[in-house]
């Protein structure tokens, strides 16, 4: 006289349901009842606001790493960490510009967290040429994001960025362009397993690490400023009590 109530994702409907289940007679036996109900539609919007949840509090925590760890660097490593796990990813690094003595322009790979038991590439990816990444500095350029779903799609197109990609073991990534004071770069994710095309975190991140670097930068001049002497560059007055 009681209903049994479940849930069930259907592997052939690919949909949602609540099932309510009952023995009833049926002429001279007991067969069992079923109505189901369609919930994919709530199961969707109940997952996207979870998902949303997730991404803020991740945000949050990385924001507080930020904003507490005096190590910049060491924060960077943190925040990397965070967003590495929340996707799932292989790999997630920070790539910065630089110049090399003959005037060449290059990236640095400057930060990098990897999941257990995933190589280090850091040292690997030092002084990359610009030409390996034109194609993402273009889109850069328009502030757009990189997504590569599989990169045997470009190994003819773009020869030079799959020799460096492949012997990483990468088959997919996304990326968003970063820009600090006299440069710029990009944060990315090697092999993201969950969020894959969902760079909501990427780009929340990319404002406040950028900002947070800034700020530093704004704040060690302001300290050179204060306790040395810009003519000759030796330690002034100030510096000299604050040793005292």
């Amino acid at each position: 006289d009681s209903f049994h109530v479940w849930e069930w994702a259907s592997p052939v409907t690919h949909r949602h349901y609540i099932l309510k289940d009952k023995l009833i007679e049926w002429g001279n036996r007991l067969v069992r009842l079923e109505v189901a109900v369609d919930i994919t539609e709530k199961e969707n919007v109940s997952y996207e606001t979870q998902r949303k949840l997730e991404i803020e509090k991740t945000l949050l925590e990385c924001v507080r790493i930020l904003g507490q760890e005096e190590n910049f660097s060491k924060g960077v490593d943190m925040v990397l960490a965070n967003l590495g796990t929340f996707h799932e990813a292989d790999r997630a690094y920070i790539f910065e510009e630089a110049v090399l003595k003959d005037g060449r322009r290059c990236f640095n790979n400057t930060h990098e967290w990897c999941a257990p038991g995933v190589t280090a590439q850091k040292e690997n990816l030092q002084n990359v040429p610009f030409e390996a990444v034109s194609v993402w500095l273009k889109h850069f350029a328009r502030n757009q994001n990189i997504a590569i779903n599989d990169i045997e799609h470009i190994r003819e197109e773009r020869p030079l960025e799959y020799s460096i990609l492949k012997p990483q073991g990468i088959h997919s990534l996304i990326c968003v362009p970063i820009r600090f004071e006299g440069g710029m770069g990009f944060i990315g994710l090697d092999n993201p397993a969950r969020n894959q095309n969902d760079f909501s975190l990427l780009e929340s991140l990319v404002f406040f690490v950028s900002n947070e670097r800034n700020k530093r930068n704004v704040a060690n001049r302001l300290w050179e400023m204060s306790f040395s002497d810009s003519l000759t560059g030796l330690n002034n007055r100030n510096s000299y009590i604050q040793e005292l």
